[in-house]
């Protein structure tokens, strides 16, 4: 999110004197952007309308702080967080991580999900592969016959992990969590999760 210019507090100002015939002047002006200058332009213009269909009282920077900061944790927790699971060895993770909510909670549009980095997986050990080999399960005698896809599954979405069929979402405290999803999730595909 970009801090607002004078030019843009100039017409947050304008708006709030549309509904309170308010003067804005240049001291005014000046002490706005100190209080609020580093809100995002759309997003104060929404908290002038939104305070107002609500309220009588006098619009203060604090009043469209708070709004902001509530339309940014609505959008946050509506927001569906399709995150894969964090790989320890990508140092870039957290800073994209962060980077990725900022923009959900800008209301700015993105991919998916967010990639593992540049990081290549090693193939595995010789002692990781003679192992796996000591323990596999002796092949079944005769023909391996694969069972038929349910008829009632329902095919995934693309937007949630595709093993387990969950979304990951912001819980109010600031956390995640892993929620069905609500387009294929265990309930609407018939798999145990």
């Amino acid at each position: 999110m970009a801090r607002m210019t004078e030019q843009q507090m100039g017409a947050v100002l304008a708006r709030a004197a549309a509904f309170d015939g308010r003067r804005p002047d240049p001291i005014v002006l000046a002490a706005w952007m100190e209080a609020i200058g580093d809100l995002g332009y759309d997003d104060a213009m929404r908290a002038v309308v939104d305070h107002y269909a609500e309220s009588t009282e006098w619009l203060k920077p604090a009043h469209l702080r708070a709004r902001v900061k509530r339309m940014r944790a609505d959008r946050l927790a509506n927001a569906d967080l399709a995150l894969p699971p964090a790989d320890p060895d990508a140092a870039d993770y957290g800073p994209r991580l962060r980077e990725h909510l900022r923009a959900l909670a800008d209301g700015r549009s993105l991919p998916r999900a967010l990639t593992a980095g540049d990081r290549t997986p090693a193939p595995p050990t010789k002692d990781y592969t003679a192992a796996r080999a000591a323990h596999a399960a002796p092949a079944p005698p005769g023909p391996v016959v694969e069972p038929a896809p349910l008829a009632s599954a329902t095919p995934w979405c693309g937007r949630c992990n595709d093993t387990t069929r969950t979304r990951t979402r912001l819980t109010s405290e600031g956390g995640l969590e892993r929620v069905p999803c609500p387009v294929c999730g265990p309930a609407t595909s018939g798999s145990a999760a």
